[in-house]
């Protein structure tokens, strides 16, 4: 049926419902003779007859009989799909795909992603925890729409929109000596034992890039996949962790403590992660202004 139009299908279906070339011209608010031409041309483009035409009644061949619910099918499909182009360009329904820090992850996407389902509760959103370097990879290979991350990895390609500054703080026993401190230096903590995470997470180049810029060899005492992990190290004894503020927020005080590092040591800006010049559907473009309104306000955060 190559050249079959939405046209001559509709034109078709309303004279075989109707029986009635006037009345299918009236419900499709058409001249009768445009709706002769339509169901001609069709006719022409099948190669069969579909309607037997008297001068009283018009009924449907056998080839009309089998191809009635093909065309209705192709009519309700068409529909169908022009709904639910209505529904993507009005951002109502459609998927976002999300790639994050796993600890932005815990601490400030449920709430945004609350916000956001309440507004959309038909929309698919699919979250993806990795460290930076696999984030860069997701956005460059289109496998997410965005990712929450740093800009310490940004390539050629990419666009950046920063949202919050991430600060760093030492978390440490309650009876460590460095407890007593308002903030920590880098020189202090460089002859504790340091627990960080391991290569290939941002915080660690973070943390790597302050002691280098202050000259200073640091040998971690442990090396650990998860932030959780770190502040429970340090919490037993085992040294010091450095992680970000957030992480260390639900510290009660007694077995261990947060203090900041001194002049904000590696502190990192946090934000958006795109693909630059990528054109946002409607629905991605409130996602991030939802983003912008929950993250932009946090002042910790990150990986």
């Amino acid at each position: 049926m190559a050249g079959v139009t939405l046209k001559q299908a509709h034109a078709f279906v309303a004279v075989a419902r109707y029986a009635n070339f006037r009345r299918a011209a009236d419900r499709l608010a058409v001249s009768q003779s445009s709706i002769t031409v339509q169901v001609r041309e069709l006719e022409d483009r099948i190669g069969v007859p579909l309607l037997e035409r008297t001068t009283r009644s018009v009924r449907l061949t056998p080839a009309g009989e089998e191809l009635l619910p093909e065309f209705e099918r192709l009519i309700g499909m068409a529909a169908r799909i022009s709904a639910k182009g209505a529904q993507l360009a009005s951002g109502r329904s459609g998927q976002v795909r999300v790639g994050t820090l796993p600890s932005i992850a815990a601490e400030f996407l449920p709430t945004v992603l609350a916000g956001f389902r309440t507004e959309y509760p038909y929309v698919h959103l699919e979250i993806l925890e990795a460290v930076e370097q696999e984030l860069v990879s997701l956005v460059k290979q289109r496998k997410c729409d965005l990712a929450l991350t740093s800009a310490g990895m940004l390539e050629p390609g990419l666009h950046f929109e920063p949202l919050f500054s991430d600060d760093l703080v030492a978390v440490m026993p309650a009876a460590h000596p460095l407890a007593r401190a308002e903030a920590v230096s880098l020189r202090d903590l460089a002859r504790d034992q340091l627990i960080l995470t391991r290569w290939g997470t941002s915080l660690r180049l973070a943390v790597e890039q302050a002691f280098d810029s202050e000259q200073l060899k640091i040998a971690p005492a442990f090396e650990v996949i998860y932030l959780s992990t770190a502040v429970g190290f340090a919490q037993k004894g085992l040294g010091i962790a450095l992680v970000p503020a957030t992480t260390a927020a639900a510290l009660d005080g007694a077995s261990a403590v947060a203090r900041p590092l001194a002049n904000r040591a590696g502190s990192r800006m946090m934000g958006i992660l795109r693909v630059a010049g990528a054109r946002g559907q409607p629905l991605l473009q409130r996602f991030c202004a939802l983003l912008r309104e929950g993250l932009g306000a946090a002042q910790t955060g990150g990986e």
